[in-house]
């Protein structure tokens, strides 16, 4: 079982580090080698030992999934991206269209410095919020004008998502990929479980050709 607390005698990251191929080592020589086998018996050595190891053992060699806060940071700068994309090579097309057709509008596309994305949010967050309170009747023949050059409702929902998606990115908590990823914890286990058997394997085997297949015996060992 993983310890509780810290143990006196830690790893170093260079014991953790080749930690898992020893464990390989080890257990292999275990399930294919009666006698050996047999010697850790005596120890105590029991099949859910065998199976805790290789549970141990599989532990730091899983694919870890990103932590929720890396994915939705992910989401909010793809949007933020495709914002900016569409803020600087639109909103051009459309200021010019309002002055020469709707000149009372034409404020709804102001010019974006295309140099930062986050003028081009602002941007795009306050014309889609002037369209959805804007008053049908009275606009009719703008959002006609809009939709004409592609500005239609399902277009401005879209919009409007990433918009939302783009300005969750200041309030997420900073994540790493070292967070998300970190096996230290299961290589520890996996130490304290390895330096456990492999001493028993010391004092009941006696033949070296076992320690050998065992992959014990070196001083660096545990």
């Amino acid at each position: 079982m993983c310890p509780t607390r810290a143990a006196v005698h830690g790893p170093s990251d260079s014991t953790l580090g080749q930690l898992p191929a020893r464990v390989l080592t080890f257990l292999t020589a275990i399930g294919t080698r009666a006698p050996i086998r047999a010697a850790l018996y005596q120890a105590g050595y029991r099949p859910d030992d065998h199976d805790e190891g290789w549970r141990l053992l599989m532990a730091t060699g899983t694919i870890r999934t990103r932590s929720p806060n890396i994915a939705a940071q992910n989401r909010a700068n793809v949007a933020l991206a495709e914002i900016h994309t569409w803020v600087s090579t639109s909103f051009r097309r459309y200021r010019v269209a309002l002055e020469r057709l709707h000149p009372e509008h034409a404020s709804l596309f102001p010019e974006v410095d295309p140099r930062y994305p986050a003028e081009a949010l602002l941007a795009a967050a306050t014309l889609i919020g002037a369209l959805q309170r804007g008053d049908p009747s009275r606009d009719a023949a703008l959002m006609n004008t809009l939709t004409q050059r592609g500005l239609d409702a399902i277009e401005l929902a879209r919009l409007a998502r990433l918009v939302n998606d783009a300005q969750c990115l200041d309030a997420l908590p900073a994540a790493s990929d070292t967070e998300a990823d970190d096996r230290t914890p299961d290589l520890v286990a996996l130490y304290h479980w390895y330096r456990d058997w492999a001493e028993s394997a010391k004092r009941f085997i006696t033949r070296k050709d076992y320690w050998v297949k065992l992959g014990i015996g070196a001083k660096h060992d545990v």
